[in-house]
């Protein structure tokens, strides 16, 4: 699982972030950037709707999107192997970061929170979180999150103000 992916520096070095809120930090899972495993399949990745965020997203442009979406297909492989869905693989795999780390799930329907909150009894062995780090190395998702205007006007991308 990416740090790009999910939100996360594998606790080597802690982020501005993490100080800026006394230690705890947000941390959307792969679902939240639209990389849960419903995209291709379900036909969500809808160009021609204005409504949909992610015909201009960079993630989801060309390439970016064939490799992004060959990385959800490893953790759905995975997935399958733990009888879960990659949506709860992803959210059980922030939830192993730390008791700092709280996922921050985005949900539009009751069913969708249901699936998310399946993560809390998703359990993940050291053997586990190895493949899941392996299938979706740190740096594996193609393209940037935003557009170069988005990247710019991010709290995240700023120099913090606390030194």
């Amino acid at each position: 699982m990416t740090a790009a992916l999910a939100g996360t520096n594998h606790g080597k070095e802690e982020s501005s972030d993490r100080r800026r809120a006394g230690g705890a930090r947000g941390s959307p899972p792969p679902a939240r950037r639209r990389l849960g495993g419903r995209t291709h399949e379900e036909g969500l990745l809808n160009t021609r709707s204005s409504r949909d965020l992610r015909r201009i997203l960079p993630r989801f442009q060309g390439e970016n999107l064939a490799r992004n979406l060959a990385l959800v297909e490893a953790l759905r492989a995975l997935a399958r192997e733990k009888k879960t869905t990659v949506a709860r693989l992803a959210i059980a795999w922030v939830l192993s970061r730390g008791e700092d780390v709280v996922p921050l799930v985005g949900a539009r329907t009751r069913e969708r929170l249901a699936e998310s909150l399946g993560a809390l009894t998703t359990d993940l062995s050291p053997e586990d979180l190895a493949r899941i780090e392996t299938a979706v190395p740190a740096g594996a998702a193609a393209g940037s999150r935003y557009d170069t205007h988005g990247m710019a006007i991010l709290d995240s991308e700023r120099p913090s103000r606390r030194a």
